[in-house]
C-alpha cells in the first residue's frame, strides 16, 4: 500500500504537457480555461510624442477566482506614468514605489485576499502586469497610461507597437535557484530574469487589439502591417486599427505637412515653463562626397528564424549588396561564423548569402566570434540582420560595444527585440533600421548608408533662464527628427530660438502650448538618459517624484477589503509571433542548454587562448578581391568573457537582469546548477505512536525545466521507543518551479535495527527557497518496518 502511494505521488512530479486549443469559450490548458486579454489602446500623437493609454480586459472563465501574470509589450522606450485597476466595480489607483517595496506589498495583498495590480518593467517596451484576483467567471480591467517619443526617418514617421512579445532565447546554465517569474524558461546564469521575460505562447491563444489614433500632422498614412481606416481630422488624421490575433507588430507612417520644419512651444508649470523644439530636415539633401568604405554583413541564420523572417534577412542582404556605392567591398558573414572573403564582385556575394548555413540564436556568444575576426579599422562598417530575441540583452550590447566597430542593426520578423537593436546601434555610433515588409528594405538600406549624414543639433533658447535641456538625440541626419525638452524655473519665455544643425541655422518662434505633455516629456527622457549614464539613484528618485514605472521602480495598486481568495497562478499565454517556428526555438534551447553545461564543466586553462588572427579587409591593388583569413566556419575566442562582459555592463542595462530580488553571492554559489537543502521537522512515529524527529540534507543537481535530482541523507529519532534511531540514503526527485508548492519524493537503502528500503515523501509550502515541509518516511524490510510523519522548516540554498 505504501509503495503504491509512494509511486502515485511520484507521478505527480511529472505534469502532463500543456496543450493549448482555441473555443468558443477562452482558451484552455490542460482543460481547464485560462484568462483571456482583450486590449483597446488609444494613442494621441504631438510634436512627435506618442501619448497611449490602453485598457487591459482580463476574463476568468474558471470556477474559482485566480490571479493572472500578463507580460505584455509597448513601444521601445515607452515610459508608463499611471496605472489605474477596477475589479468588481471598484477603481484603485496606482502609486510608484521603489520595485522591491512594491512587489512586497502585492504579496501581502493577495495574500491577505485584498484585490492588487502590479506594474512592472523587464525591458524598455516589455512590462509585467500582475493582478489578483481575477473573480470566478468575472472580469478585471487595468488601464495604464503611457508615453514615447517616435523616430522620423527619410521624411516618415513610424509609429511601431508591439502587439505581442516575442520569444527569448534564453543562454547560460539554470541557477537553481525558484525562478522569479512565471515564463516557460528558467533563470540562468547568463539571463537571471529569463523566466521574467519568456510568456507561454499557445497555438489558440489571442489577444484582441482595437486601436486608435489621432495624430496632429498627418499626410500620406499607411501601414505595412495592418489593414487601416483614415479620416481627416483638421491637419491631422484619425486612424482606426483591429487586430483580432495580436500576433505581430503595428507599424503605421505618415509624412508632415511640409517637408522641412522646425515647432517650437512652451507650456506653464507652477511658476515657470517647459519649452521645446521639434526639429524636421528635409529628406532630400544632396549626399556628400566620402571615401570608399569596407562592408561586413552579418545574417542570424538561427532556426528560429527560418521561414518569412529568413526570406526577409536574405532579400534585405541582397538590397543592401546592390545598393553599395561603387568602389565599396562587402563580405558577408553567418552570425557567429568567420566572414568570407571581402570582394567587388556583388554577384558572388549574393551566392556566398543565399549559401549561408543554419546557424545559432545565441547572439552574444556568435557575436563575439564573428567580430574577433574583423580588424579594428575606422573604414569597416558592420551591418547585422536578426530579431534580437534573446535574454541576455545588456551582455549582448556589451558584446557588440567591445569590437570596436560601428554595427549598424536592421530587424526582421513579425515581433523583433527593438530596444536591442538600437541600444546596439546607438552603443557603437550606428544606425538602426527595422523592416516592416519585403517593401521596406530599399528605405531601411538607404538609411543604412547615409549614416554618416548626421551632424549634432544644438538650441539657443535665447533666454539664460533655460536650463536642463534633454533632447531625443543629440545628432540629426537627412529626413529625421530631434525633440529638445528643457526647463524655464523663472517665467514663460516668448519670441524667437535658434537651432543649428551642423552649420545650418534655422529660426522658430515659440507658440503658446496647451496638451500639458513637456512635462512628462521631459521627465521621461531625463530618467532615461540617467540609467544611460549608470546614475541609478538619481533615475529612481526622479522616477519616484514623477511617477514613472523604470527598472527601480513600479505602480502598485491594491484595496483595503478582502476580496475572493486566489486559488491559483496563472500565466496568461500569448500567441507566438507570424511565422515564428517554435518548435525549431526549442530545440535550439535545449541543444544550447546541453552545450552550456558542457562548457561550465570545461576546465580553464591556465593561459588564456589568445583570439586568432583578424583578416586583412583592406583592398588588394593587384585584383578585385581581399584575403578574409580564414573563410571557413572555425570558432574564434570571445573577445571578452561573459563575467568580464557583465562586468563592463553600464548599471542602467544590468538593471534590467539583476533588479529580480538575486544577490550577487546567490548567483554565484548556483553558477554550477547546484544547490543545497536543510530539514528540520518533529512528528509522530506512526508505527509506534510516539513522538519523533526528522533531520535530512539534501544535495540537488537542477535538471532542465521544473525538476532537480539528487542525494538524501536523513535521519529519524524516537527516544521513548526501543528503535530510537534510524538512517538512510535516498535519490530523490524534486520540482523547482515559481509556485510557492515544492514536491519531492526519493527511495533509497537505510538502517533501523537492521537494513531496510527507505522512501520519502515531502510537501514544502513557501517562497524563495525557504518554508513549511511536511515529510512522510519510512523503512521497510524483514527487520524493520517504521513510518514518521513529520512538520517543520525546510531551507534551499
Amino acid at each position: 500500500m505504501r509503495l503504491a502511494v509512494l509511486v502515485c505521488l511520484a507521478v505527480a512530479l511529472f505534469p502532463a504537457r500543456a496543450g493549448a486549443t482555441a473555443t468558443g469559450a477562452g482558451l484552455f490548458v490542460q482543460a481547464q480555461p485560462v484568462p483571456v486579454v482583450e486590449s483597446s489602446i488609444e494613442i494621441d500623437v504631438h510634436l512627435g510624442v506618442a501619448r497611449g493609454v490602453v485598457r487591459q480586459r482580463f476574463h476568468n472563465d474558471r470556477a474559482v477566482a485566480v490571479e493572472g501574470v500578463y507580460v505584455f509589450p509597448l513601444p521601445p522606450g515607452a515610459a508608463v506614468e499611471a496605472m489605474e485597476a477596477t475589479v468588481g466595480g471598484t477603481k484603485v489607483r496606482g502609486v510608484i514605489a521603489r520595485r522591491a517595496e512594491a512587489a512586497a506589498a502585492y504579496q501581502d495583498a493577495v495574500a491577505a485576499g485584498r484585490a492588487a495590480a502590479l506594474t512592472e518593467v523587464e525591458r524598455p517596451g516589455m512590462f509585467t502586469q500582475s493582478l489578483a484576483p481575477i473573480p470566478a467567471g468575472g472580469d478585471v480591467v487595468v488601464t495604464l497610461r503611457w508615453q514615447a517619443v517616435l523616430p522620423r526617418h527619410d521624411g516618415i514617421w513610424e509609429l511601431a507597437h508591439p502587439l505581442v512579445v516575442g520569444p527569448r532565447f534564453v543562454p547560460g546554465t539554470a541557477t537553481g535557484q525558484p525562478t522569479h517569474g512565471s515564463g516557460t524558461a528558467v533563470d540562468t546564469d547568463r539571463a537571471p530574469d529569463g523566466s521574467r521575460v519568456t510568456p507561454p505562447t499557445g497555438a489558440g491563444a489571442a489577444t484582441p487589439f482595437h486601436v486608435r489614433l489621432a495624430l496632429d500632422d498627418a499626410a500620406d498614412v499607411v501601414s505595412p502591417t495592418h489593414p487601416i481606416a483614415v479620416a481627416a481630422a483638421g491637419s491631422g488624421a484619425a486612424v482606426t486599427v483591429d487586430d483580432t490575433r495580436g500576433d505581430r507588430e503595428l507599424i503605421v507612417r505618415w509624412r508632415s505637412h511640409q517637408a522641412e520644419q522646425v515647432r517650437a512651444f512652451v507650456e506653464p508649470a507652477g511658476g515657470g515653463a517647459y519649452v521645446a523644439v521639434l526639429i524636421e530636415p528635409a529628406a532630400d539633401a544632396a549626399p556628400p562626397v566620402r571615401a570608399t568604405r569596407r562592408w561586413v554583413v552579418v545574417v542570424d541564420r538561427s532556426r528560429s528564424l527560418d521561414g518569412a523572417a529568413a526570406a526577409a534577412a536574405r532579400a534585405v542582404g541582397r538590397t543592401l549588396i546592390d545598393a553599395l556605392p561603387a568602389g565599396d567591398t562587402v563580405a558577408i558573414a553567418g552570425l557567429g561564423q568567420a566572414p568570407a572573403r571581402a570582394t567587388l564582385d556583388r554577384a558572388e556575394a549574393r551566392r556566398v548569402l543565399a549559401a549561408l548555413p543554419t546557424g545559432t540564436s545565441d547572439l552574444t556568444r556568435a557575436l563575439a566570434v564573428t567580430l574577433a575576426r574583423l580588424p579594428r579599422d575606422p573604414a569597416l562598417q558592420v551591418v547585422l540582420i536578426t530579431d534580437g530575441l534573446v535574454a541576455d540583452d545588456a551582455a549582448a550590447i556589451e558584446r557588440a560595444a567591445a569590437g570596436g566597430l560601428p554595427i549598424h542593426t536592421i530587424g526582421v520578423g513579425a515581433a523583433p527585440n527593438r530596444w536591442l537593436l538600437a541600444a546596439i546601434a546607438a552603443r557603437t555610433g550606428a544606425t538602426v533600421g527595422v523592416l516592416g515588409s519585403l517593401d521596406d528594405a530599399a528605405a531601411v538600406v538607404a538609411t543604412i548608408l547615409a549614416s554618416d549624414r548626421a551632424a549634432p543639433v544644438t538650441v539657443d533658447w535665447r533666454t539664460p533662464a533655460v536650463v536642463d535641456t534633454e533632447a531625443s538625440t543629440t545628432r540629426v541626419g537627412p529626413g529625421q527628427a530631434a525633440l529638445l525638452v528643457a526647463v524655464d524655473p523663472a517665467g514663460v519665455p516668448s519670441g524667437e530660438i535658434e537651432i543649428s544643425i551642423g552649420p545650418r541655422k534655422l529660426r522658430a518662434k515659440l507658440e503658446r502650448g496647451s496638451s500639458a505633455i513637456l512635462p512628462s516629456t521631459w521627465a521621461a527622457l531625463r530618467v532615461a538618459r540617467l540609467y544611460a549614464a549608470g546614475d541609478r539613484d538619481a533615475a529612481t528618485l526622479l522616477a519616484l517624484e514623477r511617477g514613472i514605472v523604470a527598472p527601480t521602480t513600479a505602480l502598485i495598486a491594491s484595496t483595503t477589503r478582502a476580496d475572493e481568495p486566489v486559488r491559483s497562478v496563472i500565466a496568461v499565454p500569448v500567441p507566438a509571433p507570424a511565422g515564428t517556428r517554435r518548435d525549431a526555438l526549442r530545440e535550439e534551447q535545449r541543444e544550447r542548454t546541453f552545450e552550456d553545461v558542457v562548457d561550465a564543466r570545461r576546465p580553464t586553462p591556465a593561459t588564456a587562448p589568445q583570439p586568432p588572427p583578424r583578416p586583412d579587409l583592406s583592398l588588394d591593388s593587384d585584383s578585385t578581391t581581399v584575403s578574409g583569413g580564414d573563410s571557413g566556419g572555425g570558432v574564434a575566442t570571445a573577445g571578452i568573457a561573459d563575467d568580464e562582459a557583465e562586468a563592463q555592463a553600464p548599471e542602467a542595462q544590468r538593471a534590467y537582469a539583476s533588479d529580480v530580488g538575486a544577490s550577487e553571492s546567490v548567483l554565484r554559489r548556483a553558477l554550477d546548477r547546484h544547490f543545497l537543502v536543510a530539514s528540520l521537522g518533529f512528528g509522530v512515529r506512526v508505527d509506534a505512536r510516539v513522538p519523533a524527529a526528522h533531520l535530512s540534507l539534501g544535495s540537488y543537481w537542477r535538471l532542465p525545466r521544473f525538476y532537480a535530482l539528487g542525494v538524501r541523507l536523513e535521519l529519524t529519532g524516537a527516544p521513548v521507543d526501543d528503535t530510537a534511531l534510524g538512517a538512510a540514503a535516498l535519490v530523490s526527485l524534486t520540482t523547482t518551479a515559481r509556485l510557492p508548492v515544492r514536491l519531492d519524493a526519493g527511495v533509497g537503502v537505510g538502517w533501523s535495527d537492521a537494513a531496510a528500503a527507505a522512501y520519502d515523501v515531502g510537501l514544502l509550502i513557501g517562497r524563495q527557497g525557504i518554508g513549511l515541509a511536511l515529510r512522510l518516511t519510512g523503512l521497510a524490510g524483514p527487520g524493520t518496518n517504521t513510518v514518521t510523519v513529520s512538520a517543520g522548516v525546510e531551507a534551499a540554498f
